[in-house]
């Protein structure tokens, strides 16, 4: 019912939702965080270079392009628009503003963030009047919290937290597919990497089935394609399935019978059981000879050696947060981007023109074209796509998830 107000408590992770340090900003680089060195290759932005931004009055902003670009519509969703006069000044971001159902009233550090249902909104009013997201890091105190009532919805809980919460009459577990995905790159510049064999013999070697049942439930499945099917662009490709012989063979024919060593570097809290799937990924690649040292490291020192290019394999997740292959595809697969060492002049092409296209039925075919190259080159393992869970007090009705992960409740009830 318009103009009722009611009052929800949400457990929001540390940062969600604030775009703090944006201005007129476009896009940023999921696999490259705010912080550390990011000097030797900055994230490109999704416009293209050159493009210019104008406002031709207080109600319009025009985006030209300094060459043809058939992902404005997507890549326009990275815009974050303030007003200009104050968002150089201290303390600015410190009361957020927005053109969304609700508006920012007050926040206190590390603890919560207040949101109240704007009267100027365009479109409908939304019924719950005041949302509190409350930060709390630790996975157990939010499992507890949403179980015990302390608190009505929260999401991105692990694999291991649910089943507990799924035999709770008074909550609903919502999993839905999502923008993002778990990748393990190789350096394709590094022996003995350079050799597609190799790194097809290292995507034989994984029981994904296995591991999506043990490790993922409700929180992924196995991919089928280098992007999620949330994703435009994403096209079903030919599995790897489950096969330490054929592994074995194709290590064999590339020159290494008796396999090798290498290692993984892959920083801890990236997604999803992480842990526990480095760990069996090495297990399984033990098992057809190969000796993987998993190197665990903090961010920073992380984020150095992949822009270096100072590794074998890379283990991380990524979000394609536009919704549009050109975000993931061409960002991090041409030869100019050089994020894995590989090279590739058709898939350049390929990526190149699907940019370019404003047809977008003429984009699908390139992007299948695409993906079939990462796939069969096996420029990496793409092993999983993950989904969100949404855990909620059965109360709360009317939540229509997205596949962005960011929860929108403007649609939302509270049954009395």
């Amino acid at each position: 019912m318009v103009g009722r107000r009611q009052h929800v408590d949400v457990h929001a992770a540390r940062g969600r939702h604030l775009a703090r340090r944006h201005a007129v900003h476009v896009g940023g680089c999921p696999e490259l965080p705010a912080t550390g060195d990011r000097s030797r290759r900055p994230a490109r932005s999704p416009l293209g270079d050159g493009h210019r931004i104008g406002t031709p009055d207080d109600l319009t902003v025009t985006i030209t392009c300094s060459e043809p670009l058939g992902t404005v519509p997507a890549s326009a969703t990275l815009l974050y628009i303030t007003p200009a006069a104050g968002t150089n000044e201290d303390g600015f971001f410190d009361n957020p503003v927005g053109l969304g159902p609700y508006k920012f009233s007050s926040w206190e550090r590390d603890s919560q963030i207040e949101l109240v249902a704007s009267d100027t909104y365009w479109g409908d009013a939304p019924a719950v009047g005041t949302l509190v997201f409350r930060d709390i890091p630790e996975v157990a105190a939010k499992a507890t919290s949403i179980e015990t009532g302390e608190i009505d919805f929260t999401w991105g809980l692990p694999a291991d937290q649910l089943p507990i919460l799924a035999e709770n009459p008074d909550l609903v577990i919502d999993s839905t597919p999502s923008y993002a995905y778990y990748f393990n790159w190789f350096n394709s510049s590094r022996e003995p990497f350079t050799d597609a064999r190799v790194r097809q013999a290292m995507n034989y070697a994984l029981d994904r089935e296995t591991l999506a049942n043990d490790l993922l439930q409700n929180v992924g499945v196995v991919a089928t394609a280098p992007i999620p099917p949330t994703i435009f662009g994403w096209s079903e490709q030919t599995p790897y399935t489950y096969d330490p012989e054929r592994a074995m063979s194709l290590l064999a024919e590339a020159g290494y019978p008796d396999g090798f060593d290498t290692h993984v570097i892959w920083v801890p809290g990236s997604g999803p059981q992480d842990r526990e799937l480095v760990l069996s990924f090495v297990s399984n690649w033990a098992d057809i000879g190969v000796n993987v040292e998993s190197m665990e490291m903090e961010q920073g020192a992380w984020l150095e050696k992949l822009l270096a290019l100072d590794w074998d394999m890379d283990f991380q997740t990524n979000t394609v947060r536009t919704g549009d292959a050109d975000f993931t595809l061409r960002r991090l697969y041409t030869s100019s981007a050089n994020r894995t060492g590989y090279a590739n002049p058709e898939l350049d092409e390929l990526l190149l023109a699907a940019a370019a296209e404003s047809d977008q039925d003429m984009r699908l075919e390139l992007y299948a074209q695409a993906n079939k190259i990462i796939w069969d080159d096996a420029v990496g393992i793409f092993p999983f796509d993950l989904q969100t869970n949404y855990v909620m007090n059965t109360k709360i009705q009317g939540f229509e998830p997205t596949p962005s992960t960011i929860p929108n409740f403007a649609t939302v009830t509270i049954a009395e």
